[in-house]
């Protein structure tokens, strides 16, 4: 599992940065606990990989309730 042991920190350049938002909504539909999250995440530095966008739908694992056939 893995691949070769790295010893001490990454160099410099090997750090990626970020910054980002994020809003949540809590729609109340089709359950009260539901949430529908939209992420923002804008890499800083040059040469760095594009915008990211991700639109999710969450709901609290505890409130998921048995499969009963």
């Amino acid at each position: 599992m893995g691949g070769p042991r790295a010893h001490g920190w990454p160099r410099a350049n090997s750090w990626l940065s970020e910054a980002g938002a994020s809003l949540i909504y809590q729609p109340g539909l089709p359950d009260p606990a539901s949430f529908v999250r939209l992420d923002f995440a804008q890499p800083l530095g040059p040469a760095r990989e594009r915008t990211r966008w991700t639109l999710s739908y969450t709901r609290a694992l505890d409130l998921v309730r048995p499969f009963e056939p």
